[in-house]
């Protein structure tokens, strides 16, 4: 493709008869100015944008555990979510942000903002095993990486009454047994029909 310059700041890019079919085979680009460049930041400083605002901020000398100062930032680096979804392509591989801490490799960035190995980013998924890893009457927690099964604690039922792991949020009850029903949806209580 040749690109040639029409005026400031926009351009000109001459396509191939396969190209997109745009009229003339041309497709016109608006040139973004890095707004880094007009600024000079100290030695021990690197230019930050953020919302278009170029500012100058103290360089990154240390990062948390598992992670390393990258130059052109972090936008591709792993993610948590990536795991559950399969093998991603980083769409911006190319775009250059500015200096950051990024996971570094065989390791993923969790909710928490942690990098983490993959079997850590979502411990309690392993309470979700087949088969499960706890008796039908304890919970499962994970804790530093271990599964950890609770005994639950349950009142027993008293007479006429049945055990719901859901509670009793929408039990009938003499009040609602005859026709008063309030409707709830969201934390909104609405008042009975007349």
């Amino acid at each position: 493709m040749h690109i040639e310059q029409i005026r400031a700041g926009i351009v000109r890019a001459d396509c191939s008869p396969h190209a997109l079919p745009f009229r003339e085979n041309t497709a016109v680009f608006q040139v973004v100015p890095d707004p880094c460049s007009g600024l000079r930041c100290a030695a021990d400083e690197d230019c930050v944008v953020d919302q278009g605002q170029a500012y100058c901020q103290k360089k990154i000398t240390s990062c948390p555990e598992n992670e390393s100062r990258q130059e052109c930032g972090s936008l591709c680096e792993g993610l948590c979510l990536a795991t559950l979804l399969g093998n991603l392509t980083c769409a911006v591989e190319s775009v250059c942000s500015f200096p950051a801490c990024a996971c570094n490799k065989g390791f993923y960035r969790d909710a928490f903002g942690k990098c983490v190995v993959e079997h850590e980013c979502f411990p309690d998924m392993r309470c979700f095993a087949s088969p499960p890893p706890c008796k039908e009457t304890e919970g499962c927690v994970v804790e530093r990486g271990q599964v950890i099964c609770v005994p639950t604690v349950t009142q027993p039922c008293g007479r006429n009454e049945v055990y719901n792991d859901c509670g009793n949020f929408c039990e009938p009850t003499c009040e609602n047994a005859f026709g008063r029903v309030r409707h709830i949806s969201f934390f909104t209580l609405y008042e009975p029909l007349a």
